[in-house]
């Protein structure tokens, strides 16, 4: 065993941990915040559930095997359920509670934390870190379950409380982070659609005021136009939108 983790020291970056050699890779990439992000989310994530930061060449695919059975345990948003807790202790204390928070779902899963995993490990081969890819092919095996029953959704008590007045009374002047929770809620857009919103990008189409999707979205298909919703309009969306503009 001992002769085999040896073998697979192909280079001086064989020692590194993921953690260090990320930087590396996201220098070459040019990667943006967002992306960067990401990744030292996914290997802080993966270093957690193994317990230490280990070298790359001392990863194996047991390892990754075993981690992706540990993130079908592991509950949405962890690090803001169990602060300052680590992956293992987030999925032991989950469990421990009457009524656990839902888990990731496999298409979270494999599209961002396996496959980000899976990115740097490649990476790694390509630049004589490591002779081989023990992530590749790791995923979790999807069912035809349709993903939005892992939703757990907000309730008329909850929204009730989110958007209480004083706070989105119309009276008051309505802040932009206020306004973007409005959108959110009357639209159904994704936070980073409205994030990107210009004021280009709000217009009337046949008699009608619609948002164009239209910036860097999660795919071709999201590109669209989303009428804006009556309630938006009385609560004075058209007057604020004109007070930008002038």
């Amino acid at each position: 065993f001992l002769h085999a983790l040896r073998v697979r020291i192909i280079g001086p970056d064989s020692a590194k941990a993921l953690s260090i050699v990320l930087s590396a890779m996201m220098t070459e990439k040019q990667g943006k915040p967002g992306t960067v992000y990401e990744y030292e989310v996914a290997v802080r994530m993966f270093e957690e559930f193994l317990g230490e930061a280990k070298p790359a060449y001392r990863i194996t695919r047991q390892d990754v095997l075993a981690y992706k059975n540990a993130l079908l345990e592991t509950p949405a948003n962890y690090t803001k359920r169990f602060p300052d807790k680590t992956l293992p202790e987030a999925i032991r204390l989950n469990k421990a509670r009457k009524e656990p928070f839902p888990t990731l779902n496999a298409t979270t899963i494999n599209d961002k934390w396996l496959s980000r995993l899976s990115a740097l490990l490649t990476w790694c081969v390509n630049n004589s870190v490591i002779p081989d890819n023990p992530a590749k092919g790791v995923r979790v095996d999807q069912n035809n379950r349709d993903p939005d029953e892992d939703r757990d959704y907000f309730r008329e008590a909850d929204l009730q409380k989110i958007f209480a007045a004083p706070l989105f009374d119309p009276s008051p002047k309505l802040t932009e982070k206020r306004w973007a929770m409005l959108i959110a809620l009357y639209s159904g857009m994704r936070t980073s659609e409205i994030a990107q919103l210009r004021l280009d990008s709000i217009s009337e189409v046949r008699g009608v005021l619609v948002f164009a999707v239209e910036e860097r979205t999660k795919n071709k298909q999201s590109r669209r136009l989303v009428p804006v919703h009556k309630t938006l309009l009385v609560l004075g969306l058209q007057q604020y939108i004109a007070q930008l503009r002038k």
